[in-house]
């Protein structure tokens, strides 16, 4: 099935190509969302640990709250919210805040990121909630997410230095940015 939307440097549609085809060498680049949910004063951020069922960066890999794709007759600021529902079981109003491009190979040899990535961010009132909420009932999706917790930005960004096999190279990228 050709559902993912093919795009240039400038995210203009250049095409429809299969999950398969975007995420094999050398990567097609494509159209794609990450989700950033800060607490109300943007000191710490939601991130998530990747599911093992994941086939590029799984298991160990910390990320930001939610990233995917879009499909082809879709609109990122109709999707997003929708996957952050189906991913981390909860919602928030988002706001479209930026861009990046980058391309990554998978560190275990799985395949190949291309990606132009819309960043969105959010807020939830009480850093507390989501993770108390979603590890007593357990809401997130196991093949999406392995763990949900709260980090603080300042810990993030030195920790992208000390230890950054543990991060996604996309979250880096988009967190610098948002920084």
């Amino acid at each position: 099935m050709r559902d993912l939307i093919l795009v240039d440097q400038d995210n203009r549609e250049t095409g429809q190509a299969s999950w398969d085809e975007c995420h094999t060498s050398p990567g097609l680049l494509h159209r794609a969302f990450s989700i950033y949910v800060f607490n109300e004063d943007r000191s710490k951020l939601l991130i998530h640990r990747r599911s093992g069922e994941k086939p590029l960066w799984p298991l160990k890999w910390w990320t930001n709250t939610c990233c995917s794709h879009p499909r082809v007759g879709q609109e990122i600021a109709d999707i997003a919210p929708i996957r952050l529902q189906e991913e981390c079981g909860f919602t928030t109003e988002l706001t479209e805040v930026g861009s990046i491009v980058y391309r990554a190979k998978d560190p275990n040899g799985n395949g190949i990121e291309h990606e132009h990535v819309t960043l969105l961010t959010g807020s939830y009132p009480d850093p507390a909630c989501p993770p108390k909420l979603l590890e007593e009932e357990r809401r997130w999706n196991p093949s999406e997410v392995e763990e949900l917790k709260w980090e603080s930005i300042p810990f993030l960004l030195q920790d992208f230095n000390d230890n950054p096999d543990i991060y996604t190279p996309w979250f880096v990228e988009g967190l610098r940015l948002l920084g």
